[in-house]
């Protein structure tokens, strides 16, 4: 039965058939046609409201010059004057760069990401001065239209979709409701409905014809295996207007790991003039103990990262992930995160802060104040980072302390940075504005000097922290030893790591048995940023006991399972 909206899309429900879309539109060349995924430079900003139809512009698109970074004056003002400047994030403010465009007689401006796909643009010093579009595009596509543009062959429209083309159905992606998370732990998912996906979202008819016959589906599959598909049928949407639609909830009990993928796709009898916003795609993983926002990558099962920034508040900042969940349970072995430096600053002895909090202030949901006056400390992680070669890359950074998560207890993850010269990661493939009004639950909170941020930086961007916690299957067999921790992940594939708290041992032997006590081979495990590290890849499928000796004499043993 499909269920009733009383908080879905609230925030939207006044006036949205008249915020359209806005869009990026590459005219030419032909082979480069189409829309690009873009942010747009708004609160702060002395922009225009790209709203409004009259506001929208078209023209060539040029590179600034002498320095793409425009952090000094253009001096290629003659080419800029009445066109669309392009230049690249890095090494100034964004509304400074922007400024300096506008002042060389650009009548809009396209900044690339250096660093993944569009993210929020702070105004700075000069973005209130600023009075022209302004948009960022991903770092893929500014790779892929720059030659084009070099040779002054792009040509692009950036602006409304609103009345733009004559059959143009859409969707933005603020406007959808994804999985209450990126990755969920198995054993929180065992029984049916205890993570359910509340697939809907809202379909705008941007064109100037009225549109029949639209089909709204929305599908989940399981590496490539469809496990859930609903749709509705026959809707009309006049020319301006737009509908909400809903479906069916998915809510399976979970019986093992596994990548999903939600997808929303959009149809009608007229072909569509702009398929581009037609269809997104996102994704959630169930993994043997791994709570973060962002997908997990398949491989390492660590939160993937799509993009990094920072405050513009001095340090120190704290970047955080907040979860509160009735099936929490399991004890937390660690956390993850991701950085990136600022321009040529060398990792290599960079230290790394993270703490997972009890967050016990008492607030029903974030419409009623969330405040941060009561975070008591439950584990605490440190990371050294090895080389500059780990820059960019998601880590896992072992818990000193092993703590218990309990059901409906509010908790915060946090990355403490107090470099200005590091960039945190961060995922926005996804914008969980509709899942905030409809679980009502901070996601992403951060905090700068000394003021708390329970919005963090916005729906469209969430922290890559991963909260980590022991697969139990295995494990309660596992000898007590206070020098180590649970074995993870579990099962295992490629690399099993024994959290270690000793820091006088650089290696160990590890007698590996089967259940039996049968010898099956002899391994040398190595420690790694606290981890006893045991190489898993000649062992079969199966259950087997790790019998680990330090050269101390300290011993102990845990039961691994090895899945392919």
């Amino acid at each position: 039965m499909k269920r009733k909206l009383l908080i879905l899309f609230a925030a939207l429900s006044g006036g949205i058939t008249l915020n359209a879309q806005i869009i990026f539109n590459v005219k030419t060349p032909a082979a480069l046609a189409g829309n690009c995924d873009i942010s747009v430079a708004t609160d702060g900003w002395g922009t225009p409201d790209l709203n409004i139809a009259s506001n929208a512009i078209e023209n060539q698109l040029v590179f600034v010059g002498p320095d793409s970074l425009a952090c000094t004056a253009p001096t290629n003002t003659a080419q800029l004057t009445g066109k669309i400047a392009v230049l690249y994030r890095g090494t100034c403010e964004f509304g400074a760069k922007a400024k300096a465009a506008q002042t060389a007689g650009a009548i809009g401006v396209v900044i690339i990401n250096n660093q993944g796909a569009p993210i929020a643009m702070g105004a700075g010093a000069a973005g209130l001065d600023v009075t022209v579009p302004v948009v960022m595009i991903s770092t893929f596509d500014g790779a892929r239209l720059r030659d084009q543009i070099i040779a002054g062959n792009v040509r692009a429209f950036i602006g409304t979709k609103s009345g733009l083309f004559p059959n143009d159905l859409g969707f933005n992606k603020e406007q959808v409701v994804y999985a209450k998370m990126g990755s969920r732990p198995l054993q929180w998912s065992g029984n049916a409905n205890d993570f359910v996906v509340e697939p809907a979202l809202w379909v705008h008819n941007y064109g100037s014809n009225a549109q029949t016959g639209v089909t709204v589906s929305a599908t989940i599959t399981r590496y490539g295996t469809t496990v859930y598909s609903d749709s509705e049928t026959g809707i009309t949407i006049p020319a301006g207007d737009s509908v909400a639609v809903e479906f069916d909830n998915y809510g399976p009990a979970y019986t093992a790991t596994g990548d999903y993928e939600l997808t929303y796709t959009i149809a009608s009898g007229a072909t569509d003039d702009d398929p581009f916003d037609n269809q997104k795609k996102s994704h959630y993983s169930i993994t043997t103990g791994a709570i973060a926002y962002g997908q997990t990558d398949a491989a390492t099962k660590l939160p993937v990262v799509s993009t990094f920034t920072r405050s513009s508040t001095a340090a120190p900042n704290y970047y955080c992930m907040a979860f509160r969940d009735p099936k929490a349970s399991g004890t937390v072995t660690g956390l993850s995160f991701a950085t990136s430096p600022l321009g040529t600053y060398d990792m290599t002895d960079e230290y790394i802060e993270l703490e997972l909090y009890a967050w016990d202030d008492a607030f029903a949901d974030i419409n009623d104040d969330p405040t941060f006056d009561n975070l008591n400390l439950i584990a605490f992680a440190e990371y050294t980072y090895a080389s500059n070669s780990e820059n960019g890359k998601t880590v896992y950074a072992p818990t000193e302390d092993f703590a218990t998560l309990v059901p409906n207890q509010r908790y915060l993850a946090c990355l403490k940075m107090t470099n200005d010269s590091i960039q945190v990661g961060f995922y926005n493939e996804v914008d969980y504005a509709q899942n905030l009004n409809e679980y009502l639950e901070p996601i992403s909170p951060t905090k700068g000097g000394a003021t708390w941020y329970s919005g963090g930086f916005g729906t469209s961007i969430t922290t890559s922290i991963g909260v980590h916690i022991a697969d139990p299957l295995g494990v309660s067999e596992n000898k007590a030893n206070s020098e180590f921790g649970i074995p993870y992940p579990a099962p295992a594939s490629q690399y099993v790591n024994i959290p270690f708290k000793g820091k006088d041992v650089a290696s160990a032997t590890v007698a590996v048995t089967d259940l039996n006590g049968r010898l099956v081979e002899t391994v040398e495990a190595t420690v790694i940023n606290g981890n006893l590290r045991v190489n898993t890849t000649t062992l079969s499928a199966g259950s087997y006991l790790f019998n680990v000796s330090l050269a101390n004499g300290t011993t102990s043993a845990f039961k691994v399972i090895i899945a392919r």
